[in-house]
């Protein structure tokens, strides 16, 4: 963004068509803005929903982690195996934005 038009409002004299322009320009420059701020709203917000699905993915990872692994026989080791694959494509599909 160029300092001319808040240089341009700060400083000289001004005739009315003068102010009339410098009143367009700012007038726009402040749309701008707007827009500007309307964007980086929506991309924090869309950030937000991703964060919440990626936590959402980390607890259903979390979630069932009670094997003990010092009375595992191979079958629990089969199972815990099983449970390390299915976590491990949760956390791929939420890192790939295919949790939906």
């Amino acid at each position: 963004m160029s300092d001319d038009l808040v240089t341009d409002l700060r400083t000289g004299i001004y005739t009315c068509e003068d102010v009339l322009v410098l009143r367009d320009r700012a007038a726009n420059r402040i749309e701008q803005l707007e827009e500007r701020f309307d964007r980086v709203c929506d991309q924090f917000l869309q950030a937000a929903d991703r964060i919440e699905k990626l936590e959402k993915a980390l607890r259903e990872m979390a979630a069932g982690y009670e094997t003990e692994w010092s009375t595992s026989t191979f079958t629990n080791m089969m199972d815990v195996a099983q449970i390390l694959s299915e976590r491990i494509n949760i956390a791929r599909k939420a890192l790939e934005g295919k949790d939906e």
